[in-house]
């Protein structure tokens, strides 16, 4: 159960939070309760059929999230480092509470649709993609404080998605098959770097540049080594 709760958080934190709602929902309520909401949506989803009684506890986590939030836009925090700790506290309060509605819920849960090795293989999926996207970011800017720019430039973070999930891939493919197929890894960071000269190099420094291509990389790997836990 505590499965289906994570990937409908991870959902709508992560993968369904647009730029508009993370820069509005620290500011006004109704953008906070869009968020909140489209979470417990995306948890309902994943938890159908459910009663009364898991629509109750969803609900519950929804309220709670939106009160974590509005206590958020109430504090100030300017260092990077500063704001990279708290996001990992954010996440682990909101997990924790995941957690014990799942001891709960477990209980009084009709089957669900929707097999348990089937999300957990979407949580690694939104893990390397969307939320490790945000996670790299705060990281980034924690390495390097005086490197000043917007969270996501240009088209930063879908390349950032598109290299942790194709290498995700490639790791599984050499696993499974042949080791070969690591010559992929090779050529996607070869195209990166080519990419770097012609389009980031005006406004991204070779270092940054590099420690984001290390921890896309090894992102991907330890989604991989996740999935290879769950098999």
């Amino acid at each position: 159960m505590f499965y289906y709760l994570l990937l409908g958080h991870l959902l709508g934190d992560f993968t369904f939070q647009t730029g508009k709602i993370a820069e509005n929902k620290l500011k006004y309520w109704r953008w906070n309760l869009l968020h909140s909401s489209i979470i417990t949506i995306c948890m309902l989803i994943l938890l159908f059929p459910f009663n009364s009684y898991i629509l109750g506890f969803i609900l519950l986590n929804g309220i709670l999230h939106f009160m974590i939030d509005s206590f958020k836009s109430k504090l100030s925090i300017k260092s990077s480092l500063g704001s990279f700790l708290y996001f990992i506290l954010d996440q682990v309060v909101h997990i924790m509470i995941l957690y014990w509605l799942s001891t709960i819920i477990v209980k009084i849960s009709p089957p669900l649709l929707i097999d348990v090795q089937i999300i957990k293989f979407l949580i690694i999926l939104v893990f390397i993609s969307s939320f490790s996207a945000i996670l790299i970011q705060f990281i980034l800017k924690a390495i390097f404080p005086a490197y000043q720019k917007k969270f996501f430039n240009g088209n930063e973070k879908g390349v950032g998605q598109l290299t942790r999930i194709v290498s995700f891939f490639i790791f599984y493919l050499s696993f499974s098959f042949s080791i070969y197929f690591l010559i992929g890894l090779l050529a996607i960071i070869i195209g990166l770097i080519i990419y770097y000269n012609r389009k980031w190099r005006t406004w991204m420094s070779l270092n940054y540049f590099i420690a984001k291509l290390f921890m896309d990389v090894l992102i991907s790997m330890i989604g991989f080594i996740f999935l290879l836990i769950q098999e």
